[in-house]
């Protein structure tokens, strides 16, 4: 469990709960807290015993793809494992519309929460590690990671009618009619080209 020291107004931990947790890995998040030191109208806007609640990322498919198309088409280790990592931190708020998941309390639990993910695509506890960097492979074992990732997901969003792309109608149609994966696949025939 972390712990953090902090002074703040009632406003600016209200203010902070508006803005998801980086270290969540997509997740919403909660921060049981303790007072040291609290004043009625603090108790009385964040509780007797204070949980900072935080939300889930908003789903990002265009980063998503981006992140996948870069790193099939990458040739080298570092641009690789970059957008490997870009394409594991979009990941798994794209999946949560499939599978919504309760708030994670830290970073251990976030990780454990996304690798127990129930729909995701084939080899994903095997494939989430590597994206994030906390399992040794291969450049060609992060490579195959972010394919199967890549079109799994894009796969799962397709079939399932997933509305992640909303924010942007035109996104959304490309995702369910194929257009995505087509342009991953693009970018696999193609490597090295920006």
């Amino acid at each position: 469990m972390p712990y953090s020291l902090s002074a703040a107004s009632a406003e600016e931990l209200r203010r902070s709960q508006e803005q998801p947790r980086e270290w969540a890995h997509g997740f919403a998040a909660m921060s049981p807290g303790v007072w040291l030191w609290r004043t009625a109208a603090a108790v009385a806007a964040l509780g007797e015993e204070p949980t900072l609640r935080y939300p889930a990322a908003p789903p990002e498919l265009e980063a998503f793809v981006e992140y996948a198309a870069k790193a099939l088409r990458a040739r080298e280790p570092l641009p690789l494992r970059l957008a490997a990592q870009g394409l594991g931190r979009t990941v798994v708020p794209l999946l949560l519309d499939l599978d919504p998941q309760p708030a994670v309390r830290n970073r251990r639990e976030a990780v454990e929460a996304a690798l127990a993910l129930r729909v995701a695509p084939a080899g994903w506890r095997n494939d989430l590690p590597v994206l994030h960097g906390l399992a040794p492979a291969s450049d060609e074992t992060v490579r195959a990671a972010a394919e199967r990732v890549g079109f799994g997901v894009l796969r799962l969003l397709r079939e399932t009618g997933s509305r992640v792309g909303d924010a942007q109608p035109e996104l959304s149609r490309y995702l369910h009619d194929g257009t995505l994966e087509r342009h991953l696949d693009r970018a696999r025939c193609y490597p090295g080209i920006p």
